[in-house]
């Protein structure tokens, strides 16, 4: 299926469902050993707070916010991994709750047109999708085998 053709019912299950394999990804580790990156790679923190991040600019891409200055830790919030991640991915859900499915696909430059560009025209879905269920799959297998050399050590 096209991420044109997805509801919005049905991408925010796939959220869901990459969230939710990101939890079981960690749920059985120490903070220690989920934090200990591997020589100089990054550790399963390091690519946790990076796929939130990448969904906090999605908020901020929803709301005509500024996607560069998104990223950056809240101002006066907590400055814990954990933490940081989920206020993002709820600050996600939120920027996603308005929306109908008709919004999901109008483009880039409704939602930030001063940034309109070669790919302003693109319905905004795309986006979504490959800041979120995307993202996940394309570090989950680094983070299976951070996650398995973690519980096995």
């Amino acid at each position: 299926m096209s991420q044109g053709k997805l509801t919005k019912e049905q991408l925010l299950e796939r959220i869901e469902d990459g969230w939710a394999e990101l939890d079981r990804l960690q749920a059985g580790l120490d903070a220690e050993a989920a934090a200990r990156p591997p020589g100089d790679e990054w550790g399963l923190k390091d690519h946790l707070a990076h796929i939130a991040a990448w969904e906090l600019s999605l908020v901020a891409l929803l709301t005509g916010g500024d996607r560069s200055a998104a990223v950056g830790v809240p101002a006066g919030g907590p400055h814990e991994t954990d933490s940081i991640n989920a206020v993002i991915h709820q600050r996600l859900r939120d920027a996603l709750a308005p929306l109908t499915d008709g919004d999901l696909l109008l483009p880039y430059s409704h939602y930030q047109p001063q940034e309109a560009g070669e790919s302003g025209n693109q319905p905004v879905i795309g986006w979504i999708a490959g800041n979120t269920y995307d993202h996940v799959r394309e570090h989950l297998d680094a983070m299976r085998a951070l996650a398995g050399s973690a519980g096995s050590s």
